[in-house]
């Protein structure tokens, strides 16, 4: 669902990570809440990608070179 939402929105998948993890849970520390955000936002680059391969807004030859 992240990964859509980044897609869709182009907002960074930390400031959309972070928000929802620090809602669900708020008594984890931040530290926690960052290094779980960016163990999640590693495997997001994929999706998000292809959605933006698939929206046509790559621009393929620049991505070659």
């Amino acid at each position: 669902m992240l990964g859509v939402l980044v897609t869709i929105s182009s907002v960074g998948a930390g400031a959309l990570g972070v928000t929802a993890l620090i809602l669900l849970y708020p008594r984890s520390p931040i530290g926690k809440i960052a290094g779980s955000d960016i163990a999640h936002a590693v495997p997001l680059t994929l999706p998000a990608g292809a959605g933006h391969l698939v929206g046509g807004s790559i621009n393929t030859g620049t991505l070659a070179s």
